[in-house]
């Protein structure tokens, strides 16, 4: 089969090439691969600055159809349609694993980029974290649904966004983008904050359904007070990471009110924490996503709650990986599918 692999440490290091078709072992299910798709770790894989162990196949976005079916896998047939969490390697009988928590298992390897990918012809995943596509949902659609459930998880699970509350959402990258969705289907009133960089996005968010759209600026504080003064904020959903992004989301959100925390720093950050003491801020860190989070997820879909079709601009080939990577890195595309 052919597929997308990183050889070695490197930016140079990744080739699109011949590599062996996996066979599925006990517990396993073989995938042809439909889409796949490009997340920000894919790109920071690209320049080392993420952890990895090569030789590795990238992805752990995408959606496919079940072709082979290891020993001792049952409760799924040849040609079912599926998605698949990202838990490769988890335990499956920790306290975690076994309350629908594998994303935090310590034993869990993550689809990608510690566990070969689905940039590829074909993938093998662990039976337990398969997920059904609805009928009516497209594979293009269906690769969507991790960072989907990623934006369900802390919107709706750590989040507790619920209908007529006031919802803020740092960053316009694609799981902001499908916050937005996901903050809407639950009957939310959202704001939307990027920088001069945003654009593109922040217009996107508007397209979306976002009820205030802001660009960073000396004036935000005052702008978001403005909005609806009659109600605190109830939640901030933090995708930045950045420490301006956190320091803020202290700032604006409601006394007693909460933070959803999903993006990564990748270094210390200094936070208010008098601030968020006093406030009594709920600050919920969010992690991946949980296994209902898929559910939930897969079931906006069906209910057409939620469409992320439009945050799909771009799809390529897999043989045209690299055009793609530079399509993502350099904002021209918002999500990008590569098909094998």
């Amino acid at each position: 089969m052919k597929a997308v692999v990183k050889l070695e440490k490197g930016a140079s290091k990744i080739e699109y090439r011949e590599w062996e078709k996996p066979v599925p072992g006990p517990g396993q299910v073989l995938l042809k691969v439909k889409a796949v798709g490009i997340c920000g770790t894919d790109i920071h894989i690209l320049h080392d600055r993420f952890p990895t162990t090569p030789p590795l196949i990238l992805g752990h976005e995408f959606s496919g159809e079940v072709a082979a079916i290891g020993s001792g896998v049952s409760g799924w047939k040849i040609g079912d349609r599926v998605v698949a969490e990202n838990i490769t390697g988890a335990c499956g009988s920790c306290d975690l694993c076994r309350t629908g928590h594998a994303h935090l298992c310590p034993q869990k390897k993550a689809y990608g980029s510690r566990s070969h990918g689905a940039m590829a012809d074909w993938t093998v995943m662990p039976a337990h974290a398969l997920h059904r596509i609805p009928d009516g949902v497209s594979h293009e659609e269906a690769a969507v649904v991790e960072p989907l459930a990623i934006a369900t998880h802390a919107v709706l699970q750590r989040g507790n966004v619920r209908l007529d509350q006031k919802v803020v959402i740092i960053g316009p990258g694609p799981i902001g983008l499908l916050a937005i969705l996901v903050a809407k289907s639950a009957g939310a009133n959202v704001a939307m904050v990027g920088t001069s960089e945003d654009n593109a996005r922040l217009a996107k968010a508007r397209e979306l359904g976002a009820d205030l759209v802001l660009e960073a600026g000396p004036n935000i504080s005052s702008l978001l007070n403005s909005w609806k003064p009659d109600r605190a904020i109830h939640c901030v959903v933090e995708l930045s990471g950045s420490s301006s992004g956190i320091q803020h989301a202290i700032q604006w959100v409601g006394r007693g009110q909460c933070i959803a925390a999903v993006g990564l720093a990748g270094k210390e950050v200094l936070v208010p924490w008098d601030e968020a003491v006093v406030k009594g801020v709920d600050i919920r860190f969010c992690f991946s996503s949980s296994y209902q989070a898929w559910e939930q997820a897969l079931a906006l879909l069906a209910s057409r709650q939620v469409s992320p079709a439009s945050i799909i601009t771009h799809r390529f080939p897999l043989p045209q990986w690299r055009e793609a990577f530079d399509a993502v890195e350099k904002k021209e595309a918002i999500k990008c599918l590569l098909i094998p």
